[in-house]
């Protein structure tokens, strides 16, 4: 359901019941001679059902017409606050039911609207004191949006429990005028302190009521997350795509004896299982599978075959949080050997801030063992004289074949940032969430050419847009300066039995990464996206200087 949809029912609430109260059943508002001749002047009795019907462009100007003639008239700045509630112009709202207000301080139902605008306006702090003033003075019809508003307030606050039981109270009161928004936001609710069953029911219900519109996407992708996967899971993803660097070449390298070149087709897949062992009100863990890998049209050489196993444990802290602790280990084989041992421990913790998203901390640690073997390199004598004549020679004190060792351990260290913007949600775009982050990171290698520290700054967005498409950007730029000297030449050209020389001050790195992907669901359980990623890779020492254009197209499978 749109925000359009959801205030269209608003409206109908409103204009059919709540407007009927203020005019005909208030006493306070039906009483003098002026109030009565203001309603005969614009025939507020006309002008009711147009409102009740959501048709304020063509009541608002007849309401401002009789404002302007009778300024007093509390009746008369309740009704154009609605109409203004409903067109989503929050600050005329605002100023329009402020003055029925000070007009009339007994207005029924006045504080529930005042409440709505300043929740939409963001201040938060002034929509719950409306709210507790709304609660004495609303008449039955406005109990559903009363709870609603203060559900959504509580749950801001950092509130979750609250928030959570006020939200179902707005859906027993009246689902017609609150669904799915309440469900939704119960789910969120429930979620963030970690009881999973009453999330699931919430967001279950948000797609029965809202189908394939943007709140039952939502809860889809919800009830799809981590977080709230079922106990036991599994997803394929496969496609083709093309890589127009498969090797990774350096601009200025040659493409290396008996390779074709260096781009290349492949059909790809990324796959993962898992469940969830245990769980309890704070605690749960489970253990998962993942498996990706490639075949490449021609450069067989480079085909990849990754499994990983690994495991974790959440525990929720507080209303706001929850702690994980996961590790995995994984196997690499590329092309026809054995490439890369690797294991990863990561301890994180992500926290709700309410209005102001969500934030995950993290530190991970990797222990890596390469198993490849690298082509030999000679030492040049001290007279820097290449006594190989096979093979080349670094400069004397080189020793590249030890240098090049990048067997060791890292440590990173860093925060992703989530943030909903509100405002540019609409009809064009269903919802738009930014991201941002910075790591700091450190290895430490066996080989002095693979010490270094790195800086990453990440920037991205994803955005519901028309026919159900998803659309995903990021942005990451990676600094990485080296503690020493690299042992690659430069420049990259060598010949055997040929002393080569190297860039006298350490190797930096900067990394530009930007990616791409449009998805759309065909299904509950199917899903196509085409997917862009790029790299360009500045550095000092050439033969790590390179860009790299993967294009692609993909199905996923949830089972």
């Amino acid at each position: 359901m749109t925000h359009g949809g959801h205030w269209r029912r608003i409206a109908l609430a409103i204009g059919a019941a709540g407007l009927v109260v203020c005019l005909l059943a208030d006493p306070v508002a039906a009483q003098g001679t002026e109030s009565a001749k203001v309603r005969a002047k614009v025939k507020l009795l006309e002008l009711e059902p147009m409102v009740a019907a959501g048709r304020c462009g063509e009541a608002l100007p007849k309401i401002e017409k009789a404002r302007r003639d009778h300024p007093d008239d509390a009746v008369l700045a309740h009704l154009e606050g609605q109409c203004r509630l409903r067109t989503f112009d929050y600050s005329a709202a605002l100023s329009a039911l402020q003055d029925a207000k000070r007009l009339d301080p007994q207005l029924r139902n006045v504080d529930i609207g005042l409440a709505i605008a300043f929740y939409h306006l963001e201040d938060f702090e002034a929509a719950g004191e409306a709210i507790e003033a709304a609660r004495p003075r609303h008449t039955p019809d406005y109990s559903a949006q009363l709870h609603l508003y203060s559900g959504l307030i509580l749950l801001g606050r950092g509130e979750a429990r609250a928030a959570a039981l006020d939200l179902e109270r707005a859906r027993v009161a009246d689902a017609a005028q609150v669904e799915p928004v309440a469900s939704f936001y119960a789910g969120l609710a429930w979620q963030s302190i970690n009881q999973r069953d009453e999330a699931r029911e919430s967001f279950e219900r948000v797609i029965e009521v809202d189908g394939d519109g943007t709140w039952g996407r939502q809860a889809r992708e919800m009830l799809a997350s981590e977080q709230l996967a079922e106990r036991a899971w599994a997803r394929l993803t496969a496609g083709l795509d093309y890589d127009s660097n498969v090797v990774l070449l350096g601009e200025t390298l040659p493409v290396p004896q008996g390779i074709t070149g260096e781009s290349d087709g492949r059909v790809v897949w990324f796959a993962e299982g898992g469940a969830e062992l245990f769980r309890t009100e704070r605690w749960s863990g489970g253990v998962m599978l993942e498996y990706a890998g490639s075949v490449h049209f021609d450069l067989r050489d480079y085909d990849v075959q990754y499994p990983t196993l690994a495991g974790w444990i959440d525990r929720g802290v507080g209303e706001r949080g929850l702690a994980r602790l996961r590790y995995s280990i994984g196997h690499a084989w590329v092309g026809y050997g054995s490439f890369l041992l690797a294991q990863q421990a990561i301890g994180s913790y992500f926290h709700n801030w309410g209005e102001a998203g969500s934030t995950e901390f993290a530190a991970t640690w990797d222990w890596n063992d390469y198993r490849f073997q690298l082509l030999p390199v000679a030492m040049a004598e001290p007279d820097q004289s290449c006594s190989a004549t096979l093979i080349p020679c670094s400069p004397f004190g080189i020793d590249a074949n030890t240098a090049r060792n990048r067997d060791g351990n890292g440590l990173r260290l860093g925060f992703l940032h989530r943030y909903p913007v509100r405002s540019l949600r609409g009809d064009f775009l269903r919802g738009f969430v930014v991201r941002g982050g910075y790591t700091y990171g450190h290895y430490w290698a066996e080989g002095d050419d693979w010490d270094f520290q790195a800086h990453e700054l990440v920037a991205a967005f994803e955005t519901g847009l028309p026919w159900r498409l998803e659309l995903d950007v990021l942005g990451m730029f990676t600094y990485a300066p080296f503690d020493n000297i690299s042992s690659y030449p430069t420049p990259p050209i060598v010949e055997a039995g040929v002393t080569y020389t190297v860039l006298p001050v350490p190797r930096t790195d900067k990394i530009w990464n930007v990616a791409s992907v449009l998805a759309r669901p065909i299904n509950d359980w199917l899903e196509v996206s085409a997917r862009y990623y790029y790299t360009r890779n500045i550095s000092n020492v050439p033969v790590f200087d390179y860009d790299r254009n993967v294009v692609g197209g993909y199905l996923t499978v949830d089972f």
